[in-house]
């Protein structure tokens, strides 16, 4: 019962959260450009702060996106040789793609690391809302982390971290 439990929390957390999130912060993010634009244009009077929310709700579809694509295995993907060459090599390039966006993902939370911290240190804020620049950094942080989890997750072929409604071929 507790491994049930478990495993429902991690879904949750690894493939509902992340999606729930991108795509509330898309919708958002469209309605305050849309209506920034029709207000600039009837009114002349723009919403004050519309740069820094819509790159902040930006920032939330971006990486919390990328982890439901990822583990949803909807990248995207040019499968020209996958015909010509057999199976197993399709296979194994499957594999060492999964390590190469581990890795690559590994190297951007690793080069996030000073320019949080530099931001946290200095005190940095975004223009017109004066939100701390560290608290953006902290959700990128979070975003990167889970994508590295759900990419180390399909390298060790671990149920937890792909998503639970793929259809099987």
């Amino acid at each position: 019962m507790i491994i049930f439990w478990v495993l429902k929390v991690n879904i949750f957390i690894f493939c509902m959260l992340p999606k729930y999130i991108s795509s509330i912060s898309l919708v958002i993010m469209m309605l305050i450009m849309v209506a920034d634009v029709l207000l600039r244009a009837l009114f002349n009077h723009p919403i004050i702060g519309a740069y820094d929310l819509v790159g902040i709700f930006l920032l939330l579809t971006t990486v919390f996106g990328i982890s439901i694509v990822i583990s949803k295995e909807k990248e995207i993907l040019i499968d020209l040789i996958d015909r010509i060459i057999p199976i197993k090599l399709v296979k194994f390039l499957k594999f060492l793609t999964n390590i190469l966006t581990f890795l690559i993902f590994c190297f951007l939370l690793y080069s996030m690391i000073n320019p949080a911290i530099s931001s946290w240190k200095y005190g940095d804020i975004s223009l017109e809302l004066g939100v701390p620049i560290w608290f953006l950094w902290l959700i990128s942080v979070i975003g990167v982390s889970g994508i590295i989890l759900i990419s180390l997750g399909k390298i060790l072929k671990v149920k937890i971290f792909i998503h639970p409604f793929i259809k099987k071929k």
